[in-house]
């Protein structure tokens, strides 16, 4: 959160990096956080991320770096304003459905993950307007 903020804005950015969380129940009121647009939460152990996340509307870039996250919930792909997703070196193995569809991806980190070509829909790369250096090549070419 930035120091500078003055009393009455409202909080667009949060960056909880390397405080051990192993939960977001930690974190007060994080969906009452209508104007969120940057959440960082790189190098916890957070296991999860919350179902209803899609509550935050105008979220542009969620950063989950280094976690033990596992799996997403469907309704990450409803963040219809997401920039970039980073949720590299965790513990995924497999994209829940529906998660092709993000109209606004521009940036995806899905690197140190479990995940491989079995583990993507057939048309993944056909639906998401991303640039190819942001997917390991070992999935680009298979």
């Amino acid at each position: 959160m930035r120091k500078d903020r003055k009393k009455n804005e409202p909080i667009t950015e949060l960056d909880h990096v390397d405080r051990n969380l192993s939960s977001l129940n930690v974190i007060p009121r994080l969906f009452d956080m209508t104007h969120l647009t940057k959440f960082t939460l790189s190098h916890n152990k957070l296991t999860t991320i919350p179902l209803n996340i899609a509550d935050l509307e105008n979220f542009h870039v969620l950063t989950r770096w280094n976690n033990q996250i596992e799996e997403f919930p469907s309704s990450i792909s409803n963040l219809s304003m997401l920039r970039i997703l980073n949720v590299g070196m965790n513990r995924l193995s497999v994209l829940p459905r529906g998660f092709d569809s993000f109209k606004s991806l521009e940036i995806l980190d899905l690197t140190y993950n479990n995940i491989n070509e079995r583990s993507l829909p057939g048309n993944f790369f056909l639906n998401m307007r991303l640039c190819s250096k942001q997917f390991p090549l070992a999935i680009m070419h298979q």
